[in-house]
């Protein structure tokens, strides 16, 4: 394995040539002990397979990941172009508590409303790799909202939206 620290040019190249995959952007989501929602913005997820279904999130070390592994589950929203100022809060450290009553839980987990599509999803892994942990999650649920059609999108670190369709 490379060390990027003894590389700091491929790290600065990997970070720039990685920016050119335009990702999705979703909240990962889960209940503290006091009940009250937490969420976490990321781009790091992946369909794993249909049978079961089942997704695959990369967390760093903090109170998301620590929540994960208590609770043995998360819910994933995925945003569309109106949920940029979710995206930026939740990629914050310090949250601004009034985006929680965007939250409904729908089955067991708090998703976001009017978001794209939404899952819940029960944790049956978990990897570590380096300082990300890699958490699946088996969907016990999900759905999709017709209403939002537009997703948001990362790419080259900028916020994008209204992806056309190669025809």
């Amino acid at each position: 394995m490379t060390d990027l620290n003894v590389h700091p040019d491929l790290s600065l190249e990997f970070r720039s040539s990685v920016s050119m995959f335009a990702t999705g952007v979703a909240i990962v989501s889960n209940t503290l002990d006091d009940a009250q929602v937490y969420g976490m913005t990321i781009n790091s997820l992946t369909s794993i397979c249909l049978t079961p279904p089942t997704l695959m999130i990369s967390l760093k070390e903090g109170v998301m990941l620590d929540q994960v592994l208590k609770t043995r589950q998360f819910g994933v929203s995925i945003l569309s172009k109106n949920q940029k100022d979710v995206s930026n809060n939740y990629s914050r450290k310090e949250k601004d508590a009034a985006y929680e009553k965007h939250f409904i839980v729908r089955e067991k987990i708090p998703t976001l409303q009017d978001c794209l599509s939404w899952f819940e999803c029960e944790v049956v892994k978990v990897d570590q790799y380096e300082d990300h942990t890699l958490v699946f999650g088996e969907v016990k649920a999900c759905g999709v909202d017709n209403s939002a059609i537009s997703p948001l999108l990362f790419f080259s670190s900028n916020y994008h939206f209204d992806p056309r369709p190669l025809n």
